[in-house]
């Protein structure tokens, strides 16, 4: 069955902006100065050994839409189960450390050193991991996140963004994700996706 937008969206979405924001320590939007970066769904600050991520924008969450893969906005709960995901899928250290006034979520991970990595290496990290690249023909995807998707067939994740400005090469060579949209890949997702 097809995934869409989920019932009463945006109510939904409210409602799990204020759960989560009762639920975390309330922060604010941190001083300016030192290493920023901006991107679509944070705003990112260095802050020593640990990089601090700013929910700007709405996540995004992958879906099923006909026999494509897409993506919809993410309600908060799939937001942190996707951080979970990464955690558990790519060794990160990511973790929830508070909320702003708006229930937007605030993470932090640790500070890597190093590069970035070109296409070529992340094909190779993911191959090596067990991720099969999900062909162009069953993207209904927006612009930028084309050819970005995978499906992980034993994990049964998929996965969106999977791009050189979501990576970094460490000075030891590893390649590692840092901000990667990841859901649960549901039985039609892996008879459509997987080789």
């Amino acid at each position: 069955m097809s995934e869409g937008s989920p019932s009463s969206g945006l109510s939904r979405a409210a409602e799990e902006y204020e759960f989560v924001k009762s639920d975390l320590p309330p922060l604010k939007w941190p001083s300016r100065g030192g290493k920023e970066v901006r991107g679509k769904e944070h705003e990112v600050f260095f802050r020593g050994k640990r990089v601090w991520k700013y929910q700007i924008g709405p996540a995004l969450h992958p879906i099923l839409q006909g026999k494509k893969l897409a993506v919809r906005e993410a309600l908060p709960t799939e937001y942190l189960a996707r951080l979970t995901l990464q955690n558990q899928l790519f060794g990160d250290d990511l973790r929830v450390e508070g909320a702003l006034s708006s229930g937007k979520i605030v993470t932090s991970q640790t500070t890597i050193k190093g590069g970035d990595p070109v296409e070529k290496e992340i094909e190779t990290t993911l191959g090596d991991l067990g991720w099969q690249r999900i062909p162009t023909q069953f993207h209904s995807l927006p612009h930028n996140l084309m050819a970005t998707a995978w499906i992980h067939p034993v994990e049964r994740v998929v996965m969106v963004d999977a791009r050189c400005p979501n990576f970094k090469k460490t000075v030891s060579g590893d390649v590692l994700a840092i901000d990667l949209m990841l859901a649960p890949a549901n039985h039609e997702m892996l008879q459509l996706f997987v080789s």
